[in-house]
């Protein structure tokens, strides 16, 4: 006659069913464990591209701009409304919308969209036409966004 030995938990040692692969008690696996699974820790997401000072730079004449937009469509909007109430809505509406579009360019350009860059470098070009503040604003404009270090924050070549 075989003798049967009872097996006991090796961790609480309460004896065990017969075909028990946990404890009841403890609730531990038994027999041969599994090799441990890795542990897959989540990478941190990749961090934002450093803003360059010449960014900065660009978008504080950028919102100047849009200001100066916004200043011209009201003055010239009210100076021309005698004439023509029409001529004058029209001016200051074109001024405003001109100079909300830069204002939401200059937030693109803070926050290291590529859009922002590009629509900021044809805008830069358009101001070059806007002598002598504009030209200025543009030149200035496209000489810091051509610099190697602000081409690549943005990811361009």
């Amino acid at each position: 006659m075989t003798e049967v030995k009872a097996k006991f938990c090796q961790y609480c040692g309460r004896e065990l069913p017969k075909d028990a692969t946990f404890c009841p008690s403890c609730g531990k696996p038994l027999g041969p464990q599994p090799p441990p699974t890795a542990t897959v820790i989540p990478r941190a997401t990749p961090p934002r591209p450093v803003r360059p000072s010449e960014v900065i730079v660009v978008s504080i004449l950028l919102f100047l701009d849009g200001l100066a937009w916004m200043g011209a469509g009201l003055i010239y909007g009210a100076l021309l409304g005698f004439l023509s109430v029409g001529l004058g809505g029209g001016l200051f509406l074109i001024g405003m919308i001109v100079g909300l579009f830069i204002w939401v360019v200059v937030i693109g350009l803070m926050l290291m969209q590529g859009w922002a860059y590009t629509l900021t470098l044809i805008l830069a070009g358009i101001s070059l036409f806007l002598f002598p503040i504009g030209t200025f604003f543009g030149i200035i404009s496209i000489w810091l966004l051509l610099k190697s270090e602000v081409k690549e924050a943005f990811g361009k070549r």
